[in-house]
């Protein structure tokens, strides 16, 4: 493949996943009335279904950036967003709460393991020369995500249903996969053994601190 054609495949896919992630994480904001209404929850039980995205994602963003950058970073990317779409699915199709939680805990492991690759792969392919550009572009997607999702959002649920708020996710990490699928390189960051405990002692450490601060503010 032609080494610039790789390059706008590389900066495309981390944009739009970044984007993607931005969305799943701001877009809910507008709809959880209407969440609590159709799930019949009440107000701090709605809170839950961004809390919940938002701990998973701060509590495996270190250990998972490790693992990917041990087993590559293309591989871990596409299984990242394997696992967003299955959780944007079963959020979509929802019939009780649980399996609202659910999906979004896939949702945020899957979002977790995109983002702890997608800046990796552009410093690891794209020359030193274009790499300030092509990262400026991907935290263009992320801040376009948070811009934007919950007008996107207010859009969908008004005149289609709270689930399409889900489903243009499934459509965002497919076309991210398609995107990073016509790249043949793989990038190892990491040979390093993953250190089992210290990473279980983050997760339980940031988790609990969190999960405090939620708490608190409930």
């Amino acid at each position: 493949m032609d080494e610039n054609k790789k390059y706008v495949y590389i900066i495309l896919t981390a944009a739009i996943s970044s984007f993607t992630m931005a969305y799943a994480s701001n877009g809910l904001s507008v709809i959880l009335p209407t969440l609590a209404s159709y799930f019949h929850i009440s107000n701090i039980m709605q809170n839950w279904i961004v809390y919940i995205y938002l701990l998973i994602l701060a509590v495996t963003g270190v250990p998972l950036a490790k693992l990917c950058g041990k087993y590559g970073l293309k591989r871990s990317f596409k299984i990242g967003l394997i696992i967003f779409a299955t959780g944007s699915l079963l959020s979509t199709i929802s019939f009780n709460i649980m399996l609202m939680f659910l999906g979004r805990i896939l949702q945020a492991i899957g979002s977790s393991m995109v983002f702890v690759t997608n800046v990796s792969m552009i410093t690891a392919e794209i020359p030193v020369s274009n790499r300030g550009h092509a990262l400026g572009i991907n935290v263009t997607g992320v801040y376009l995500g948070i811009t934007i999702s919950p007008t996107i959002s207010g859009v969908l649920v008004h005149n289609l249903s709270w689930r399409f708020v889900f489903f243009i996710t499934i459509i965002l990490a497919m076309l991210s996969y398609y995107l990073l699928n016509k790249i043949d390189d793989e990038w190892i960051m990491e040979k390093d053994r993953l250190d089992k405990t210290g990473s279980l002692l983050y997760v339980v450490g940031i988790g609990l601190l969190l999960y405090g601060f939620t708490i608190l503010n409930t």
